[in-house]
């Protein structure tokens, strides 16, 4: 019998806060927030990561800053210089008689902007706040917040049916980094969290017969560590179940789709109840893979 976590948090807590200002962030489950960067272990408002990372540079006409934006194609650089483009045209009209090398310049003007955009690209990556960095970064921070959510799902699932304070976070995070020398890759803490509750039944067993068999008593944390011993042995087994269930379940709307179009025709299909009773009978064998 599938045992349910029944305390989990909806916020992050304790709260997090921007690795730039400093102030509290308000962390939901399942609520997509595409203002929250996640970069070299942090979490960031966008809008801090951006300021903090901000390029300036100072225009050779008039002096002020130039604040270097990857949809800026305004900015020219000309002669290890950069310019503002309208300042750019006003220096090149700004001489009493009209001056070669400027006329040159204005006429490659389109040159000098793509040379302009091209530096901009390059200090944008360079400073991690491109375009593609920051959709990359907002993809990171969606996925440690669902990663954290999944964790603290583990947590609380084993603290309740263990009935412990203490775990051994430890050695259950090496499994889930695939750091830990008996597995070859990681395992999520989503599928862990799975295994335990579907195999709940099965791993209650398994402990009482060890604990019948000692002759101290066994802490929650070797039990815990008892049950994630017989969850990786059984990990290859349950990603060969999850894949027969992917199959099954595409072929059952399969079958429910020719279903709907043979009734929209007024055609009965007289072994539709025997397919999906064959369907069925295979879902349970399937059910057997992960024993």
């Amino acid at each position: 019998m599938t045992r349910l976590v029944q305390n989990k948090k909806n916020i992050m807590t304790p709260r997090p806060s921007c690795f730039c200002c400093k102030s509290p962030l308000d962390v939901c489950r399942n609520q997509g927030d595409n203002n929250l960067l996640y970069f070299d272990k942090h979490l960031y408002h966008k809008d801090c990561f951006i300021d903090m990372n901000k390029i300036k540079k100072k225009c050779y006409f008039c002096s002020q800053d130039i604040d270097v934006d990857e949809n800026e194609c305004e900015i020219v650089y000309y002669d290890k210089h950069y310019y503002h483009k309208n300042c750019f045209i006003q220096w090149c009209h700004a001489t009493k008689t009209p001056s070669r090398k400027r006329i040159m310049a204005l006429a490659n003007l389109e040159k000098y902007l793509d040379e302009g955009k091209q530096n901009t690209l390059s200090l944008l990556e360079k400073k991690h706040i491109s375009k593609s960095n920051i959709e990359q970064f907002s993809k990171n921070a969606e996925k440690y917040i669902l990663q954290w959510f999944d964790e603290s799902d583990l947590c609380a699932f084993l603290r309740e049916e263990y009935d412990t304070g203490t775990l051994p976070w430890t050695k259950i995070k090496k499994v889930i980094n695939g750091t830990d020398d008996r597995l070859d890759t990681p395992i999520p803490a989503i599928e862990l969290l799975d295994m335990w509750q579907r195999k709940i039944d099965y791993i209650r067993r398994a402990n009482q017969k060890l604990i019948s068999k000692s002759d101290r008593e066994i802490s929650p944390t070797a039990l815990i560590l008892y049950g994630l011993s017989i969850l990786i042995n059984k990990y290859d087994s349950y990603l060969r179940w999850k894949e027969k269930k992917k199959i099954l379940e595409a072929e059952k709307e399969q079958q429910t789709s020719q279903n709907l179009v043979g009734q929209s025709i007024g055609y009965s299909n007289v072994s539709k109840d025997s397919s999906v009773d064959n369907i069925d009978d295979i879902s349970d064998l399937v059910d057997d893979i992960f024993g």
